[in-house]
């Protein structure tokens, strides 16, 4: 049985966690994955009274939370994790919707009560964002990091993983190429993001062979750390709360603009992407993906990324799902989907053993290297 749900992502410094648990606790999620990375931002020091600066990138361990919840409570739950989590101040993280589908979406239980006694107020956040996910070696996610802030994009959160398949059909060559992968996730104005991907594409060369993978995902709504910098505040108001003031008068995030039409479409003319593709998000109980991800990759799946999480659960009715989880990506062709799909089911991620669930979403734009693909 699959479901249409609403993906809750958010994005937190370390430091907040217990706060971000506790406002889910409070709006009703009573279970949810966390996922370790790092935050990275820009330290700007001043010396000789200000006559030189130097500035470095600081990072910042974060928690990645990830959660289900029905479509009707979005805006309320957005809401609740945006005034309880003071995201409104800059500096303390990031929190995105996308829709998706759900399989064994049984797994899933709510506290309706608490739920439905949430404040119904105007949306807080804003849906002018597109999400950019950049799988590349572990220890080369620098460059994209640099780009990034430079830029002034967004301050992106780094995960950790282990990939799988185009490296597994190079051979002996494969033992060049490292497993261990970092995935950096970025939340990017809608009007830049094509001018983005093209821009990490060209500095780290994603389509050239073995050298990552780059994808763009649809955000419904989302409410950016917009801190990119820190250092000594010269200002009555800094920088940052200057952008959300105008972002809340203006109503949107049009108005940050970094490149014209013509620039997007000379650019977006020198590649070739492939598009409408499918994302599936396979979760489960440690100890079980590996085998399940292989058989999807013997069925057509071209690779996978694999991760670890820990799994946070108030309710005790379910105790088959266990703390230690793992999950998986796959981005696959539109008309593989059927068929991947119940590769997985095959391969027993809905038994009880392994109690998955299984995420489908739309990827609009991919960019990697593929031998011999037409595009």
């Amino acid at each position: 049985m699959c479901n249409k749900m609403i993906k809750v992502t958010c994005q937190v410094y370390t430091w907040i966690s217990d706060l971000v648990e506790k406002s889910l606790f409070e709006a009703g999620i009573v279970n949810y994955h966390i996922q370790s990375g790092r935050n990275v931002v820009i330290r700007e020091k001043h010396y000789l009274g200000g006559l030189i600066t130097k500035t470095k990138y600081e990072n910042d361990p974060a928690d990645i939370f990830r959660f289900f919840i029905p479509f009707e409570y979005e805006s309320a739950i957005m809401n609740h994790l945006i005034k309880k989590c003071e995201f409104h101040h800059p500096g303390r993280g990031t929190v995105f919707t996308e829709e998706v589908t759900l399989y064994n979406s049984e797994l899933l239980h709510f506290d309706f009560d608490k739920l439905n006694s949430l404040e119904l107020s105007d949306d807080l956040a804003n849906s002018g964002f597109t999400g950019i996910s950049c799988i590349i070696q572990r220890g080369l996610a620098g460059i994209i990091i640099k780009s990034v802030l430079d830029m002034g994009f967004c301050v992106p959160t780094v995960t950790y993983g282990e990939g799988g398949g185009f490296r597994e059909k190079l051979g002996l060559i494969r033992v060049a190429i490292p497993s261990e992968k970092e995935v950096v996730i970025l939340t990017v104005s809608k009007i830049d993001a094509m001018e983005v991907m093209g821009i990490l594409v060209d500095i780290a060369r994603l389509d050239q062979p073995g050298k990552g993978f780059i994808y763009m995902f649809p955000i419904r709504k989302a409410f950016i750390n917009t801190r990119l910098f820190r250092g000594t505040l010269k200002q009555v108001a800094s920088t940052e709360q200057i952008i959300q003031a105008i972002d809340e008068i203006k109503g949107n995030n049009e108005w940050r603009r970094k490149f014209s039409e013509s620039e997007l479409t000379k650019r977006s003319g020198r590649r070739k992407y492939l598009k409408k593709m499918i994302n599936i998000t396979v979760f489960t109980n440690e100890g079980y993906i590996g085998n399940i991800i292989n058989q999807a990759m013997n069925d057509g799946a071209g690779g996978a990324t694999v991760y670890t999480l820990d799994y946070k659960s108030f309710d005790s009715d379910y105790k088959f799902v266990l703390p230690a989880r793992e999950m998986s990506d796959l981005v696959i062709n539109d008309n593989q989907k059927d068929g991947i799909l119940q590769s997985l089911i095959n391969s027993g991620t809905l038994t009880t053993g392994a109690s998955g669930i299984i995420e489908t979403s739309q990827v609009p734009l991919v960019c990697t290297y593929f031998a011999n693909h037409k595009r």
